[in-house]
């Protein structure tokens, strides 16, 4: 009996999982247009259309994750635990989780350096040559970020007897940890000191 009132559930969680990540949607795209429309209401004249596009992708993006957490844990709890991996996982959740980390991937490592590189860059008169050097200024970072940790990975490699893959990913991700937690102490420090 309770088997089977389980499984009538797990049947009942799917469709209310999809019709609670669409409600869910609907109002992180209302409430980013809300807010970006309350802070540029008296600019938005001015601000080009691709400007204000991604100023409301990144308010989407942010307010995102909030909402869907909760209909991820609800979702999850709903439903019959197996070893099945995929019976856990709603499809259209495990799309917006994609969606939501590949757009802060792209805005983080591509549209912001490029934006940032693009505005500093004064020298040129056309928008196109200006967007040109901001990805080849980019392109330079990255390419010199990639031969030191390419270069720290193969002494590693030979120096240190490292030579399993998973040992290497280990320690890469240990060093991005790192790294992520000494910029934000000292980033704090500067706001600290800023404020």
């Amino acid at each position: 009996m309770e088997k089977a009132f389980r499984a009538a559930l797990s049947d009942m969680a799917r469709p209310l999982a999809s019709a609670s990540l669409a409600v869910y949607t609907t109002l992180t795209l209302a409430i980013a247009g809300v807010v970006l429309a309350y802070y540029t209401f008296r600019t938005s004249r001015h601000i080009a259309w691709p400007v204000y596009a991604t100023l409301y992708l990144a308010l989407v993006v942010c307010f995102a994750p909030v909402p869907l957490l909760l209909v991820d844990i609800s979702s999850a709890k709903s439903l019959e635990p197996s070893s099945d991996e995929q019976s856990i996982c709603h499809p259209g959740l495990v799309w917006a989780w994609q969606a939501v980390f590949w757009t802060i991937q792209v805005f983080t490592w591509v549209g912001l350096p490029v934006a940032q590189s693009f505005m500093e860059l004064s020298g040129h008169f056309k928008v196109t040559s200006r967007l040109a050097a901001a990805v080849v200024q980019n392109l330079r970072l990255y390419l010199a970020l990639a031969v030191v940790c390419g270069s720290f990975l193969i002494w590693l490699c030979f120096e240190k007897g490292v030579h399993s893959l998973p040992a290497v990913i280990y320690i890469a991700s240990s060093c991005s940890n790192a790294f992520g937690l000494f910029l934000t102490a000292l980033l704090m420090a500067y706001g600290l000191v800023a404020l």
